[in-house]
């Protein structure tokens, strides 16, 4: 629930945003809190853009922790704070992708 779109003008991380606006939540807890006070809705599946899915190689647990997080995060919406965390995320998008495929 990352993805928003800005219900009217306001400045978020440093970006001044316009309604209509899309963009990503730092954080879960602030798309909920950004939503729960009316400056921003969750993005809806017909928006604008379209994001790719990323590619996860094949020795992904082999990678050094930053880029394990940075992957983690491109899969998951939720907050990344552990590897452990991240591990999770990569297997549960991998799972979803055997399922779909």
């Amino acid at each position: 629930m990352r993805e928003l779109t800005a219900t009217r003008s306001f400045t978020y991380a440093n970006r001044r945003l316009q309604a209509g606006d899309y963009f990503t939540a730092r954080s879960v807890g602030d798309a909920r809190a950004l939503v729960a006070i009316g400056k921003a809705r969750a993005a809806t599946a017909d928006a604008e853009v379209e994001v790719a899915p990323v590619a996860i190689p094949d020795d992904w647990r082999a990678l050094a922790w930053p880029a394990l997080k940075s992957l983690a995060a491109s899969v998951s919406t939720e907050t990344i704070r552990t590897k452990d965390d991240a591990i999770a995320a990569v297997e549960l998008e991998i799972e979803r992708r055997k399922a779909t495929a």
